[in-house]
């Protein structure tokens, strides 16, 4: 079977497939702390599997995976690498004119990292503007959470940066690079400077929520939060393979939206 990887086929054999309209899918990430049990680079894996998988069952392309991203709040722990703005601005910028010019149209990112989505959002307006060429986004952490409500009991403490989905979905893809000796639970326990602490850049006073640009290692010294009780690889699989059904169904349909 031929490969869908863009970096494993000849230059004809992309020309070809940009000659067919094909869409492509840009898998992104991060490298950073997610707790002490999942492996840093949990974003950017989760992102390339589903695209490898969605290239398996629709004809699209898959481009070469971007691991880093916007990760400032998290480099107090060792190994987080944070690209700035600027520069992953202009990256995902540089990425999108490229495949323009060599005539693909379909450009959907699988993005999972929510702190840089604002400098993909500017590269898609400018891309709208000057292009007549729509991008599509789709963050497969968000994506879990909607597609397994029936999965757990609550969500509420269990859904959280380095909890689920990451534990389950990572158990399932990745089981050898789990700590799972150091499974437990760890939420937004302490006040800091006496606020109470909703979640990450939150502060809660009289009933509503203030964001405060915090290090997140001032609120959980450990890098992730959450609770792993209900997280296992039976549930990983289940939610891996109803995003890779989601992003299936929706690959075709937006191939027909006319650029």
């Amino acid at each position: 079977m031929p490969s869908h990887h863009m970096g494993h086929m000849t230059w004809q054999q992309v020309a070809e497939a940009a000659a067919r309209d094909v869409p492509v899918l840009l898998p992104c990430g991060t490298l950073e702390a997610q707790g002490l049990y999942s492996p840093m680079g949990h974003d950017y894996i989760v992102a390339e599997r589903l695209a490898l998988a969605v290239s398996e069952r629709t004809e699209c392309l898959v481009a070469p995976t971007l691991p880093f991203g916007y990760s400032p709040f998290l480099m107090s722990f060792s190994g987080t690498i944070s690209l700035r703005p600027e520069t992953l601005r202009m990256l995902f910028k540089d990425m999108v004119e490229s495949l323009l010019r060599h005539g693909f149209k379909h450009l959907i990112f699988i993005n999972n990292h929510g702190a840089s989505e604002p400098m993909l959002w500017h590269v898609a307006e400018e891309t709208r503007v000057e292009h007549g060429v729509v991008l599509a986004s789709i963050f497969p952490t968000r994506l879990a959470e909607d597609l397994s409500k029936d999965l757990f009991e609550t969500q509420k403490g269990v859904f959280a940066h380095g909890g689920e989905p990451t534990i389950s979905v990572m158990m399932y893809l990745c089981p050898e690079d789990m700590q799972l000796e150091n499974l437990q639970r760890i939420s937004f326990t302490s006040p800091w400077n006496n606020f109470e602490i909703p979640g990450p850049n939150a502060i809660r006073m009289n009933g509503a929520n203030v964001t405060v640009y915090m290090n997140f290692a001032e609120l959980i010294p450990t890098g992730g939060t959450g609770d792993p009780a209900q997280g296992s690889a039976d549930k990983g699989k289940i939610m891996f393979d109803r995003m890779v059904d989601f992003i299936a169904a929706f690959v075709p349909e937006f191939r027909k939206v006319p650029m």
